[in-house]
């Protein structure tokens, strides 16, 4: 018979899923023991239930020892954005090959890896950050936990990274929208996906799945972009279709020559522009998802 979620190992928690899930448990505390693992302490304010541990999944140390007595690991650290395809590999792959290895030689049984929706991209050769989470849930699956794998789509809310980056697009004179703008995107709230994350350990669903999940609504990216203009302008803005092989050869050179991290955007962020990233959400998760499009919208440009 299992025993319930008590103590937790939990990575990510100064980011913007993390500061969701904090804000959630706020709302409706579970009992739970949070031991979370932070590279700068002083960005966690004390909470009730949470101890921070300083250290870095993607290296050996101190922290390691704050893994006796848990029972479940919940892994949402990540690179995200335009860093070099090196680093997504060596933080999202490698490091979470890393944290696997000291979770098992600790005795945790249960691992739940916050994926992406990209890790399951049709084409991940031109996309280092997919293709290194698709690889971490690999090494997740081979591990012999009680796991659970999920894959959010693209994530909103007041300061999301992701909304950020398209509402600065969205602002601009003339909106490039490259290869069209044609993927589709279905948007999922913070805070919801925290909900969705709380349940899951509630329910035990460590059941090996991997499992994409995502908002209320589907839409194209050029309509995403355009909702955003229209709220923020008060008009829809004016948009150029950029193909995307014009644009994914330079960059790629230019990546080559200075680093991802350097440049406004890497090739690889190019492919959710034209990929498709949506779900198809199990109803337990349906019951979840309060937030809708234009709630995501309105929050990102300020009005919530």
């Amino acid at each position: 018979m299992r025993t319930p979620t008590s103590t937790i190992f939990l990575t990510g928690l100064t980011g913007h899923l993390g500061a969701c899930l904090r804000r959630r448990l706020a709302l409706s505390p579970r009992g739970w023991t949070w031991r979370a693992l932070v590279r700068r302490p002083d960005e966690v304010q004390p909470e009730p239930g949470f101890t921070s541990i300083l250290g870095d999944f993607t290296t050996s140390g101190d922290w390691t020892n704050a893994l006796d007595g848990v029972d479940t690991v919940v892994h949402m650290g990540a690179l995200t954005g335009k860093a070099s395809r090196k680093e997504h590999f060596r933080v999202n792959f490698e490091g979470t090959r890393h944290l696997v290895r000291v979770a098992r030689d600790r005795g945790v049984r249960r691992f739940l890896f916050v994926s992406s929706v990209a890790a399951g991209f049709n084409s991940l050769e031109r996309y280092p950050y997919g293709a290194a989470k698709k690889a971490a849930e690999d090494a997740v699956l081979e591990a012999g936990f009680d796991t659970l794998i999920l894959r959010p789509t693209l994530i909103g809310g007041r300061r999301a990274p992701a909304f950020e980056a398209l509402r600065r697009l969205a602002g601009l004179p003339i909106v490039p929208l490259f290869g069209g703008g044609t993927g589709r995107v279905q948007p999922i709230h913070g805070d919801d996906l925290a909900d969705v994350l709380l349940d899951a350990l509630a329910a035990d669903r460590f059941t090996g799945e991997t499992l994409a999940v995502g908002g209320r609504e589907q839409l194209s990216m050029a309509e995403l972009v355009e909702r955003l203009a229209e709220r923020m302008k008060g008009r829809p803005p004016h948009r150029i279709s950029i193909p995307l092989a014009s644009t994914s050869l330079p960059l790629r050179c230019m990546e080559a020559l200075l680093g991802g991290g350097r440049l406004p955007l890497t090739e690889g962020q190019l492919m959710s522009f034209v990929q498709d990233g949506v779900a198809e959400n199990p109803p337990w998760v349906e019951s979840f998802l309060t937030h809708d499009i234009e709630s995501m919208v309105a929050e990102a440009c300020g009005e919530r």
